[in-house]
C-alpha cells in the first residue's frame, strides 16, 4: 500500500509538469472526485472532522471539496518553481520584518492548511531566507521528491529528528526563518492543548525552540482563493515572556490554528479522526499563566 502511494506521488509530480497549469489542475480534481467516491474509510473521517468544524453535517460538496483541495496542494506543490503570474497576495509582513531587522530569527508556525509548501516558496520568493523542518517519509525516493522540489524553489528543508534541534537554532541564529507544520503529532509526546472542543496531542517543538532562544512564533498560512490562487497570511507573533511555559506556548498557537481552520475548514487536510469532544478539562499545575501574550512588544 505505501509502495502505490510513493509510486501515486511521483506520476502526479510527473503529470503536473507534463501538462499545461489548467489541465493539470483539472486532472488532479477529477482524481480527488474519484478517491472520495471510492474511500469510504477516507470519507468518513474527513466528514466527522468537519461536522466537528461546521457544527453541522457536511454536505456531500464539502467532503468532496476536502479531497480536491488536496489534490490541488499536490500539484501546485510540484509546480512551484515554474515562473507564474502572480495570483497571491501577501498579508502582515511587518511581523517578520521587525524581529529580521534586528539580525535573528523568527519561527513560522503553520499548519496543514491551504498549501503550506507553497506559502514557504512565496516567503523565499519575497527575499526572506527560509528552512522548513520536514517529517521524513517511508520512501526515500518521496523524500527525494519533496525536498528536491523544495531546493530548486530555494527553501532549505531540515530533516526531522536526531539533530532537527540544533540545526533549528543554527538557522535562527543565523538570521533564517525556520518553518514548522504544528497541527499534528507524527511522532513522540506531545503536549495536550483544547483544540475544536477536543483535548488533542499537539508538536512541543515550536514552543521548546521559542523559549530556548528567545525566537518569537509568527503564524503564517497560505490559504486558497482558488485552483493556483490563494493569500499569505503573518499573524501577530507569539512572543515568550516570563512566566511562560511550554504548555502555555502551545495552547496560545493551537487557539491560532484552531481560528483558521474553522474560517477554512475545507481547506484544513487533517486526515486523521479528531478525539471526542466530551473531554475532561486540563489540568493547570498552580501559578502556571493561562496563556501567552500573542503581539506582545
Amino acid at each position: 500500500m505505501r509502495r502505490r502511494r510513493d509510486w501515486g506521488l511521483l506520476a502526479a509530480a510527473c503529470l503536473s509538469n507534463a501538462l499545461p497549469p489548467r489541465a493539470a489542475l483539472g486532472l488532479a480534481t477529477w482524481i480527488a472526485d474519484q478517491w472520495a467516491r471510492n474511500h469510504p474509510a477516507t470519507r468518513a473521517v474527513i466528514q466527522a472532522n468537519l461536522g466537528r468544524l461546521l457544527g453541522r453535517a457536511p454536505t456531500p460538496e464539502e467532503t468532496r471539496e476536502v479531497f480536491r483541495h488536496f489534490g490541488w496542494y499536490l500539484t501546485e506543490s510540484f509546480t512551484a518553481h515554474r515562473p507564474r503570474r502572480s495570483a497571491v497576495t501577501v498579508e502582515g509582513l511587518e511581523h517578520l520584518d521587525r524581529f529580521l531587522r534586528r539580525g535573528g530569527g523568527a519561527i513560522i508556525l503553520t499548519a496543514h492548511l491551504g498549501n503550506w509548501e507553497l506559502g514557504g516558496v512565496v516567503l523565499t520568493r519575497l527575499g526572506y531566507p527560509l528552512s522548513v523542518v520536514a517529517w521524513p517519509h517511508a520512501a526515500p525516493a518521496t523524500n527525494l521528491l519533496f525536498d528536491h522540489q523544495r531546493a530548486r524553489c530555494g527553501v532549505q528543508t531540515i530533516p526531522s529528528g536526531a539533530g532537527s534541534a540544533e540545526a533549528c537554532i543554527r538557522a535562527l541564529r543565523a538570521g533564517r526563518l525556520v518553518a514548522l507544520v504544528s497541527d499534528r503529532l507524527f511522532l513522540g509526546d506531545g503536549q495536550p492543548v483544547r483544540l475544536c472542543g477536543a483535548v488533542v496531542q499537539m508538536p512541543r517543538g515550536p514552543a521548546t525552540l521559542s523559549l530556548r532562544t528567545h525566537s518569537p512564533i509568527v503564524p503564517t498560512f497560505f490559504v486558497r482563493s482558488g485552483p493556483g490562487a490563494g493569500r499569505l497570511v503573518c499573524d501577530p507573533p507569539i512572543e515568550p515572556v516570563e512566566g511562560d511555559t511550554v504548555a502555555t506556548m502551545t495552547q496560545a498557537y493551537a487557539a491560532v490554528i484552531e481560528r483558521y481552520v474553522t474560517q477554512y475548514p475545507t481547506q484544513w487536510l487533517h486526515f486523521q479522526r479528531l478525539p471526542p469532544a466530551e473531554c475532561p478539562p486540563l489540568e493547570r499545575p498552580a501559578g502556571e499563566p493561562v496563556a501567552s501574550r500573542i503581539g506582545h512588544e
